[in-house]
């Protein structure tokens, strides 16, 4: 892991191995969506993980800065033998800017993406 220093503007690492900290570290995913000022509707969001033993992934939608939505999206494979999990999530988004955010605090499973779809449409007023 490492971390900035604010006052001389020095990255440092902070750690030096996969397991030296006690308490786990949230992993943040941030996904920022705008284009030239023009209002998106995001309908759709598509998230396959690697799938685990056990775990799970926080999706936070905001719409302007403001919290959206959340939903709890489970790594845990729905067959045997299965090596990813797969979401869609439907939903009704409309901002000039939207943020998508996916956190996962489990110090003993990684968090791996394997694909991140997104379906959007140019919104115009009728």
């Amino acid at each position: 892991m490492v971390g900035g220093g604010v006052d001389d503007g020095t990255v440092y690492q902070l750690n030096y191995g996969t397991a030296d900290v006690e308490e786990s570290i949230r992993l943040l995913a941030a996904i920022v969506l705008n284009h030239k000022a023009r209002v998106i509707n995001l309908h759709e969001i598509l998230v396959r993980f690697a799938a685990q033993l056990a775990g799970s992934v926080l999706l936070s939608v905001y719409e302007n800065e403001r919290l959206k939505f959340t939903r709890q999206l489970t790594m845990i494979p729905e067959r045997a033998g299965d090596i990813s999990r797969r979401h869609r999530i439907t939903c009704d988004v409309t901002s000039d800017l939207m943020t998508l955010e996916m956190s996962h605090s489990s110090a003993s499973e990684p968090l791996n993406i394997f694909d991140i779809g997104m379906a959007t449409k140019v919104w115009e007023p009728k």
